[in-house]
């Protein structure tokens, strides 16, 4: 127990002799008035949960999650700081505080408390805690202590000499410091391992550009991440574990469903019910819910339902869609007159939101299975010219112009895909290549992905048809 501890628990035992009550708590908190109405309700009851708890650390510490989860900085430095008043060795606290005072910009601030946290593990220091080590490390090199950084790199390789994301920043501080080609080395091995992270393609662009190679990064740019890097660790999960609002709970009510745990989606749905939102969103979600419970027709009524009263909406048309495309209970394919109805709905979804990727590919393979694949292959490269490091969407690709009879093109996309992305070509890719240099006459070539086939996915379905279509004069 630290002294201020002991003080504080003298003083409380003082106070209950001599029949005195605790002054009250006081919770400063955000304003809630525009807030979204499931995460101003978690805000509330977070702060009533520390003024019932007489301010404990346990109690301010869940505020500061919820706070700093759902955006509100400010009050979640001062939430963390009062957790630390009452605990002030807690290493977790101490870390999350100083990423708390990163997103407040104070850079300072940010790196004294990963410094800390990294003098509170030190004793205890293993793989599972080396994030504290690269984070500190990443706060050094922002401000501008490159020295320190590289020593903090040090030491968190010494600890897990295979850590991504130690290498990650190790490669990011060669980049702040000029040493291009040092950082290309290390990012390499990253690259290899991880073909299609677009976070890595994103610093292997950078380190390329200034290395004075711009062809070469141009061709990871297109794998690359829009959005700034995230470099995640148990820690920074944990702090950020208290996120939520209409959009996250509606997702974990169908992670759930999915899972088979519907008594605990529908008590999601029934919370969100209670707040302010628009009820197509939840009828949406209701009928999600109901094609994820197994109750199909009651999802196609539902959905076609909102598709009638809102025939400008697209998720409904995407739905309901999806839903005409799932295979029988009994197995087997899809009615024709199903996959032309959903074929319709994607076509509408797909005018309605023409950035959907995802209404895209599902349009594909509609077009698909009516062996319209010249119509799956310009869709289908919408969705690679929109996210260029979707591996999948490629090998789809491949595959409709090679069942639509244009071979040499299928190869070309393959070749392309296996260029940009590197490493093994997955199982998928390697059945079309199969097909794609037999219908072009190239046996030996046939064979060699037949190979590769085999040695990746040993027991793939396709395997004995396309021996045996090799194996022909």
């Amino acid at each position: 127990m630290t002294p201020r501890a002991g003080f504080v628990l003298n003083l409380f035992a003082a106070c209950v002799l001599a029949g005195c009550e605790q002054p009250p708590i006081e919770v400063a908190t955000p304003d809630l008035s525009k807030a979204d109405p499931v995460v101003a309700d978690v805000v509330r009851r977070a702060s009533d949960h520390v003024a019932s708890s007489g301010g404990s650390g346990e109690a301010w510490t869940e505020y500061g999650r919820v706070l700093y989860g759902n955006g509100f900085n400010e009050h979640a430095l001062a939430a963390f700081s009062e957790a630390l008043t009452v605990d002030p060795d807690q290493p977790r606290n101490v870390y999350v505080r100083s990423l708390v005072n990163r997103s407040n910009y104070d850079r300072p601030a940010a790196l004294a408390d990963a410094l800390r946290a990294v003098e509170l593990t030190r004793a205890t220091m293993s793989a599972a805690e080396v994030h504290v080590l690269w984070r500190a490390a990443w706060m050094a090199m922002e401000a501008s202590e490159f020295e320190q950084a590289a020593d903090l790199l040090d030491r968190a390789s010494a600890v897990a000499p295979d850590d991504a994301n130690t290498k990650r920043v190790r490669a990011r501080l060669h980049l702040e410091m000029g040493q291009a080609a040092e950082g290309l080395a290390v990012v390499q091995a990253l690259v290899e391992s991880d073909p299609a992270n677009g976070d890595i393609r994103w610093l292997q662009s950078r380190l390329l550009r200034g290395a004075g190679r711009p062809e070469e990064a141009q061709a990871a740019a297109l794998l690359s991440s829009e959005r700034t890097p995230v470099y995640t660790d148990p820690w920074a999960a944990w702090a950020m574990g208290r996120r939520t609002g209409i959009g996250v709970e509606r997702d974990r009510a169908l992670r759930l469903a999915q899972a088979g745990q519907h008594q605990e989606a529908d008590r999601v749905l029934r919370r969100l019910q209670s707040f302010d939102i628009e009820p197509r969103t939840l009828a949406l979600l209701e009928a999600r819910l109901q094609a994820a419970g197994g109750a199909r027709g009651l999802a196609v009524a539902s959905l076609t339902m909102l598709v009638d009263e809102y025939p400008d909406w697209a998720p409904p048309h995407h739905e309901l869609a999806r839903l005409m495309l799932a295979r029988p209970a009994g197995g087997g394919r899809p009615p024709v007159a199903d996959v032309d109805r959903a074929i319709e709905l994607l076509e509408k979804a797909v005018e309605l939101d023409g950035e959907s990727t995802v209404a895209r590919s599902t349009l594909a393979q509609a077009y698909g299975a009516r062996r319209r694949f010249d119509d799956a292959v310009a869709q289908l490269a919408v969705c690679v010219e929109q996210v260029p490091a979707n591996r999948g969407w490629r090998t789809a690709m491949a595959t409709a112009q090679v069942s639509g009879g244009d071979a040499q093109a299928a190869r070309q996309t393959l070749d392309e895909a296996a260029t940009l992305f590197g490493g093994a070509e997955p199982p998928q890719a390697l059945v079309t290549r199969v097909r794609a240099n037999i219908k072009i006459g190239d046996k030996v070539a046939a064979a060699e992905a037949l190979v590769q086939l085999q040695d990746a996915a040993p027991n793939h379905p396709a395997i004995d048809r396309l021996t045996r279509l090799v194996q022909q004069p």
